[in-house]
């Protein structure tokens, strides 16, 4: 479940951001890129691709989940998985394996689908509370977060979020939030998913209708 993986997997990383590196990096689990059915008003491949940058941003583990010898599967998703840009992003490691910069105070609430709920009331039962810390029937999350990890050369990678799977949004990234970016006077801005130069900015950078 999509929700599921973002509002609690990827969420579970925040505490070890400032510990997490080479040798010990935080695990939200592995990818589900090419499993997610479609949820609300999203897309798969918007899914996938938020999903598969999310783990990048945040150094996880690139582990495929998906049953590779779907061919259907793979023509769906390759182009996410293979982004040598993206997978850039994840390898280098410049001091700081990925945090969350920024997120809204607005909330949203999504409830588990049935069979997701019933695979984690089986699995505590056969594993003894293994959801213990969670709740078993839905999820909480900000509507938007902003992500970031740091790169070589004072450069950041970025991911915008909207977790609002039943809107489009505007998503703002404001420079001040990003560490060493807020005496910066023009920042350049470049999409790695479409691997082009958006332009430069000066104080902050608006994303679109995602």
């Amino acid at each position: 479940d999509y929700t599921k993986a973002i509002g609690v997997n990827l969420q579970s990383v925040i505490p070890y951001a400032n510990i997490s590196r080479p040798g010990c990096f935080a695990y939200p689990d592995m990818l589900e890129v090419g499993n997610f059915p479609p949820q609300y008003n999203a897309t798969q491949y918007a899914m996938d691709r938020t999903h598969f940058g999310a783990w990048c941003v945040v150094s996880a583990p690139l582990i495929i989940g998906y049953d590779v010898t779907d061919a259907n599967i793979t023509d769906r998703v390759w182009d996410i998985l293979s982004n040598t840009e993206a997978i850039a992003v994840s390898q280098t490691w410049a001091g700081h394996s990925g945090a969350l910069l920024d997120e809204s105070d607005e909330q949203l609430s999504y409830i588990y689908p049935k069979h997701i709920q019933q695979e984690m009331k089986a699995a505590n039962a056969k594993y003894g509370e293994l959801y213990a810390s969670e709740s078993l029937e839905g999820v909480t999350l900000s509507a938007y977060q902003i992500w970031g990890k740091q790169l070589l050369n004072n450069s950041w990678a970025i991911l915008m979020m909207n977790n609002d799977g039943s809107n489009s949004r505007d998503v703002t990234l404001e420079f001040s939030k990003v560490p060493g970016l807020a005496s910066v006077v023009d920042v350049k801005v470049r999409s790695i998913w479409n691997k082009t130069d958006v332009g430069v900015y000066s104080t902050a950078y608006t994303a679109y209708n995602i």
